[in-house]
């Protein structure tokens, strides 16, 4: 089969495919629409979402039809004027016009002189006027020109001029530094839709039917099932279309395309990068190194890990990779056929030395497995040279040393691999000289330590020499006084037995006269013994009288021993039974103190197991399952061991588990700007998320039931307040008011008039709305019956408040917590600080109140008693703070882009952190009771954290059939740890 590929791959669909162009039929009339309501649309959306497609293919037809309509294309690139006057046709000098006023395009404009009365000036990846060039700068003055002279070809009524630009969401905050462009946007712009599952299928089955083909209604089904709910990832469907249409075509049978040729490409997952890679084998090695070094220049990776586009002309290309031209074309050829489609131009087109070399589609970068490594290793590369410009700089400036190893030699190690040049590194920054200068010293400074470590090592071998020939001639001298004293010890020896010789013979003599004097004494003895006999007959009578009373002394003394020995043996018997009281207390010590240190052992190895899960990228089922057996298994021995399941590792490791393991699409965000405030609300039986944006749009979640629905607001809504059981929510712009119904979605009543500041605070509860404004009013409203019904100044600059039932507290610009009564006009003062107030929260029940001031520090008070207890760890301004409803929690929320959330029931110990955001964190809502944080950030995600770890550990628990083996469990708790079995219910 021979039938053209109706599928363009990364490619946008152009005006010559607009039959091929399927499932945007409503999309298109309503920018049609607006296009002629305001002169001016921008067409919003991610990347991927279709934006180009929309309008090449789409809505430029539309208008073609239309009589009297002109279209002009352009990309702004990074000179806008430049752009557009090579757009319009006409020459440099009209850049002049543009230049001198802003009405130079209305002028260039009605001066064209053509047969049209329309022109459409279409701005494709408006957003490159944000970005900067290859060398770093940034046309900020240029891009104010085109920008000027754009607003004004639209402002004026009897204008021929029409303007229509494509841009990414990411970058609708980069508006704000353009005066008047918000403003534009926000009235002319087109948020592009996802396209419903039957919008999908059209353009699936679409141009296949056009172009003679056909497909499975099978196929149809899985591809649909894997792009629903993806925008982003249209691209890479069409990429996949055109891969499964060529290998099809293949065929000779004429069966449908079907499953078979989806594996055949790969599917969704690995279609784009088996394409490229089939393209890039094909390539000879050293066509294959030059396009490595090509497309580590046009794409990149940012700091928060996106992957950009950096396009660049043959000249830039060719000075900062020493390729020529022609090596430039040739390796780049074959990734700009019509069949692959990589890169642009296509091939067949001319290319000049200004010809710009661009990726179709980032997508190409995060799919192409190869090129994503490339990029990493671009990255690294620059991280390694920015490094090594910023120790140049400090040494310049004498704060930092050479470099030394292991700094140094891989520093050398990536001169020498990457061979960098001038005009790379003004990629990067202007400094490459100094940077380079600086590692060649370094090296250098390091041959000349380690030649200084040789010649001391020379030195000391010389010394070592001297000493062993001192060493020798000392040991000839120690010879000789060693047999000189071998004589006198001879001559000593003989005098020594002369002298045992006198002593034994005087011992003989000594041994003679004892003898004479024990015979002496015995003599002696004898006489004695016969004069006490004497003495004994002679007392014989006395004796016989006193032995009778000392026999009955005797007995007597008898009793009194017995009964002192029994009172001994009582007392030993006592003394016995302490000893064993003592024993027994000091093993039951000891078996505690084992005890407890086994259970210090565990909260040890809980805590390991824990950080070895946080630890784990979880990319595959296997390294899923081991993620959360590890943080199952350290939760279980945290809380056997009666440890704290609060504690910020343990915890952080079973909602990351839960995260990798279960709920993986954990975003529950479904705006395009960035998230400004966050609210939930319980009525009716149904738990709500409500969130706004900057595109205006209230977001209501019934997240029981799984339903959605939005609200189109006038203006952009800073604040949402709502109330327990109760239908209505009130939402708050810069100076208006608006009270809308949860059920019916619509707006039952809006504030007349605008106020004459800026709302700083809104409560609603029933009828009543209490606000507070940044002049320091404090207004009670009751909304029902539109009239106020209080007002008061507190003669402060206002700055948020909170409602706790009987009072009202508010933050103060200059640093005070107070306390409005709500009865009486009365103030009291909670708290003083030196910076303002961001934030306040309250919460009646627990009698706590807790705010936030601009240095970076949280506090949480107490209505009982003026102890304030302060809560640090933020690198930033906190944006907002949280008291759950069941009191367990407080959470603030930081523009660093970390969120953190203290336990009230372990005394506000550690925090457990979570940094999911890439972006200020704006807005934070506790739900579910206390036990869900939903939050929500500039980086236009409002994520839900999990505080009920038995609800974790339920979804986690299927894991429990799949526990590790013994040779796993060792490998990761290590020899001598039992292994438990895990519960049904952790029971925390």
């Amino acid at each position: 089969m021979n039938l053209p590929n109706p599928f363009s791959g990364l490619k946008a669909f152009d005006a010559n495919k607009s039959e091929l162009f399927f499932g945007r039929n409503r999309h298109v009339q309503e920018i049609v629409n607006k296009l002629d309501s305001h002169h001016f649309v921008a067409v919003v959306g991610n990347s991927g979402s279709g934006k180009s497609s929309l309008v090449k293919a789409g809505v430029i037809p539309r208008l073609q039809k239309i009589k009297g309509f002109e279209i002009i294309s352009m990309r702004p690139g990074n000179n806008s004027l430049n752009a557009l006057v090579s757009a319009l046709g006409l020459g440099k000098e009209a850049i002049g016009t543009l230049q001198e006023t802003e009405r130079g395009l209305l002028k260039l404009a009605r001066s064209k002189g053509n047969s049209a009365n329309k022109i459409l000036l279409v701005v494709d990846q408006f957003e490159e006027i944000f970005r900067a060039d290859l060398a770093g700068n940034l046309n900020i003055e240029d891009s104010e020109q085109f920008i000027a002279n754009l607003l004004c070809a639209i402002s004026e009524n009897d204008s021929p001029v029409y303007v229509m630009l494509t841009m990414r969401s990411d970058y609708l905050g980069d508006c704000e530094q353009f005066e008047g462009l918000p403003e534009a946007i926000n009235n002319g712009q087109f948020l592009v839709p996802r396209m419903r599952k039957e919008e999908l299928r059209e353009s699936i089955v679409g141009p296949v039917n056009v172009a003679g083909g056909k497909i499975s209604p099978r196929l149809v089904h899985q591809l649909l099932t894997e792009v629903d709910g993806k925008p982003d990832e249209l691209p890479v469907l069409q990429h996949l279309l055109m891969r499964m249409w060529q290998l099809w075509g293949k065929d000779e049978q004429h069966d449908p395309i079907d499953m078979q040729h989806y594996q055949a490409a790969g599917g969704m997952q690995n279609a784009l990068s088996n394409h490229a890679e089939l393209v890039y084998e094909s390539m000879s090695a050293n066509e294959q190194q030059n396009l490595a070094k090509v497309l580590k220049v046009i794409g990149y990776r940012t700091a928060d890990n996106k992957m950009v586009r950096r396009p660049a002309t043959i000249d830039q290309l060719s000075a900062i990779t020493g390729l020529s031209k022609p090596e430039i074309e040739k390796a780049t050829a074959p990734f700009r056929s019509a069949e692959n489609g990589f890169l642009l131009p296509d091939l067949g087109e001319e290319l000049g030395n200004e010809t710009m070399i661009d990726i179709t589609h980032e997508s190409f970068i995060r799919q192409w497995k190869r090129y994503k490594t490339w990029v990493n290793e671009e990255y690294q590369s620059a991280e390694l040279y920015q490094r090594l410009t910023e120790s140049a700089l400090l040494f310049e400036q004498g704060r930092a040393g050479y470099w030394r190893n292991p700094d140094l030699r891989l520093a050398v190690e990536w001169r020498q691999r990457e061979q960098p040049n001038e005009r790379w590194a003004g990629l990067y920054n202007t400094h490459f000289q100094s940077s380079i200068t600086f590692l060649n010293e370094s090296e250098r400074d390091y041959k000349f330590y380690l030649a200084d470590r040789r010649r001391r090592r020379r030195v000391i071998a010389a010394v070592l020499i001297l000493f062993l020939v001192a060493l020798s001639t000392l040991s000839v001298w120690a010879l000789s006084e060693s047999s000189r004293a071998k004589s006198n010890a001879d001559l000593a020896f003989k005098q020594k037995e002369a002298a045992v010789a006198l002593q034994k013979l005087a011992e003989q003599e000594t041994a003679r006269a004892e003898e004479a004097l024990d015979s002496v004494k015995a003599e002696k003895k004898r006489v004695g013994l016969q004069i006490e006999k004497t003495k004994e007959q002679r007392n014989l009578a006395e004796y016989n009288a006193k032995r009778a009373e000392l026999q009955r002394r005797l007995a007597e003394l008898s009793k009194e021993e017995a009964l002192t020995a029994f009172q001994l043996a009582e007392k030993r018997q006592a003394e016995a039974e302490l000893q064993k009281n003592l024993a027994t207390q000091q093993f039951l010590r000891a078996d505690s103190a084992q005890r407890e240190s086994k259970r210090m052992q565990e909260l040890t190895l809980a805590k390991n197991l824990a950080i070895k899960s946080n630890l784990l990228v979880a990319e595959n089922d296997k390294q899923r399952r081991t993620k959360a057996l590890l943080a199952m298994h350290a939760a279980n021995m945290q809380v056997t061991n009666k440890g704290l399941i609060q504690e910020p590792d343990i915890y952080t490791a079973l909602h990351n588990a839960y995260l990798a393991s279960v709920n993986l699409n954990s975003n529950y965000s479904s705006h395009v700007a960035d998230v400004k405030s966050v609210a939930t609300s319980i009525y009716n039986g149904s738990q709500y998320l409500i969130t706004s944006a900057s595109d205006k749009q209230l977001i209501i979640k019934d997240l029981t039931k799984g339903v959605q629905s939005s609200i189109q607001a006038e203006s952009i809504v800073y604040q949402i307040s709502t109330a327990k059981e109760q239908e209505h929510l009130a939402c708050a712009s810069s100076n208006s008011i608006a009270v809308y119904s949860l059920t019916t979605k619509e707006r039952v009543w809006a504030l007349k008039n605008a106020t004459p500041s800026q709302i700083t605070g809104l409560h609603i509860s029933g009828n009543e709305l209490i606000y507070c404004l940044s002049n320091g009013d404090v207004t009670w409203y009751n909304w029902k019956d539109d009239k106020v019904v209080r007002n008061l100044n507190t003669k402060h600059t206002n700055q948020c408040l909170a409602v706790d039932g009987n009072s009202v507290l508010v933050g103060t610009k200059e640093g005070s917590v107070l306390s409005v009564s709500s009865e009486n006009t009365s103030l009291t003062t909670l708290a003083k600080r030196s910076n303002g107030i961001t934030a306040i929260a309250v919460n009646a029940s627990s009698k706590n109140y807790m705010f936030a001031e601009e240095s970076s520090q949280a506090y949480l008070g107490s209505f009982q008693n003026e102890m304030i207890t302060e809560l640090a760890g933020h690198r930033g301004n906190i944006s907002d703070v949280a008291i759950s409803t069941n009191a367990n929690w407080v959470a603030t929320a930081c523009f660093d882009g970390d969120v953190r959330i203290w336990n009230l029931k372990d005394g506000l110990t550690v925090p457990i952190v979570y940094s999911r955001h890439n972006n200020w964190v704006r807005s934070i809502a506790f739900a579910n009771n206390g036990n869900s944080l939903f939050s929500a950030g500039k980086d236009q995600n409002v994520f839900r954290f999990e505080l009920d770890a038995n609800e974790l550990w339920k979804e986690l628990s299927a894991y429990k059939e799949q526990d590790f083996s013994k040779s796993e469990w060792k490998e990761h708790a290590g020899e001598g740890v039992g292994q438990k079995v895990l519960p049904k219910l952790l029971n925390p």
